[in-house]
């Protein structure tokens, strides 16, 4: 498994954004057909411990919300959710050519972790206010973009 922050070790994140934001910065950095896992998004955003937090972050989202929420896994690349939810994440996943094992689990050796966090900080100071909506631009670019509802 790949590591984002050993792929990308100069992203720093700011202090001056919530524990929150820097989730969502971190989730909108995740490219098309690529995976993290709620600890390594933790760590990237400052808190290595909080990956059940990461959980709660997106358990919140705004309804309608474009933030790429399905592309996050559990650390043995298992969907978290259950029911409908199970499914729903599963089939974006799937769309976007993840295939599960039959145990339905993604083998997290197979897919490489996103590798497209740049410094974000710089170039979304101001942006995580509630209400916003996230996107990744292009879904082969994996450039962090946002676009305010």
């Amino acid at each position: 498994m790949i590591l984002l922050s050993e792929v990308y070790p100069e992203v720093i994140m700011s202090e001056e954004l919530s524990f929150r934001e820097r989730v969502w910065l971190i989730i909108a950095a995740i490219p098309y057909g690529r995976v993290s896992t709620y600890g390594e998004i933790a760590r990237l955003a400052g808190s290595p411990r909080a990956a059940r937090q990461v959980g709660g972050v997106l358990k919140k989202l705004p309804e309608g919300s474009s933030l790429p929420w399905h592309r996050v896994v559990d650390r043995q690349g298992r969907i978290s959710l259950q029911g409908a939810d199970f499914r729903r994440q599963q089939q974006a996943l799937e769309a976007e050519n993840i295939e599960f094992t039959p145990m339905q689990t993604i083998d997290l050796e197979k897919i490489p972790l996103a590798r497209a966090f740049v410094a974000l900080t710089s170039r979304f100071s101001g942006y995580g206010v509630p209400g916003d909506t996230w996107s990744t631009g292009t879904a082969t670019s994996g450039t962090a973009t946002s676009v305010k509802s």
